[in-house]
């Protein structure tokens, strides 16, 4: 099907239809194009990447998930660049690779989302903050993982950082995490001050007083117990 494209009819579709209010496709059609072209992924998506119009290059972001994910370390330059983009929502399309990387290859993510999160820039931090969000949501990312990424994400300077790892986000979606899993999954909780304080708050929206404690049974470890 991706055969029956070309540079050119790809650029006037993504023209070709407005989205509140302005000249370009909705999510919906855009994930369509990414299924239209998935067979010829990695062509249209160096191809797209360098694009001037941006629902081209958030294409071309969502092409490389999958690639990136399957050992394919050439779009990781390419990845990186879209994720620190000047356009936002292309950023946003940006981290579904980080998402993708982390439940194919779990260590090699975990490892590159600490180096990334010790000294990249503000924006690869923040596509971190949203990959984290996301995976909490499902069973197959480790805990230890998830809260050794908020520790130093947590102490960001950065206000694009911060409030994408703000202390609703940690409550509400890392609650969830150590909830499904029981709280004897985990370490100590919150080595920052910052973080330690957003688990505190999400933990009390939880576990009220009188209520449960998470999982197991056991307390979280010391100042986290609100029978």
């Amino acid at each position: 099907m991706a055969e029956a494209f070309t540079w050119e009819s790809i650029h006037a579709y993504l023209r070709s239809k407005t989205h509140h209010g302005n000249p370009g496709l909705s999510q919906a059609k855009k994930i369509r194009l990414v299924r239209a072209l998935s067979d010829d992924a990695a062509y249209w998506a160096l191809k797209l990447k360098d694009s001037d119009e941006a629902g081209a290059r958030e294409i071309a972001a969502v092409l490389m998930a999958p690639l990136w994910a399957a050992e394919d370390d050439r779009f990781e330059e390419s990845v990186l660049a879209l994720a620190q983009g000047a356009d936002w929502e292309v950023r946003e399309w940006a981290t579904e690779p980080f998402i993708a990387l982390y439940r194919a290859r779990p260590h090699v993510a975990h490892e590159r989302f600490v180096r990334w999160g010790e000294g990249a820039s503000p924006a690869i931090k923040r596509a971190i903050a949203v990959a984290s969000r996301t995976l909490a949501k499902g069973p197959a990312v480790r805990l230890e993982h998830l809260l050794t990424w908020a520790d130093a994400l947590a102490v960001e300077e950065d206000p694009y950082v911060r409030k994408n790892l703000g202390p609703f986000a940690i409550g509400e979606q890392f609650f969830v995490s150590i909830s499904r899993r029981g709280a004897s999954a985990s370490r100590p909780l919150g080595r920052s001050p910052i973080l330690g304080g957003a688990l505190e708050c999400g933990y009390g929206l939880l576990c009220p007083p009188g209520g449960p404690v998470l999982g197991s049974g056991q307390p979280l470890g010391p100042g986290f117990d609100r029978r």
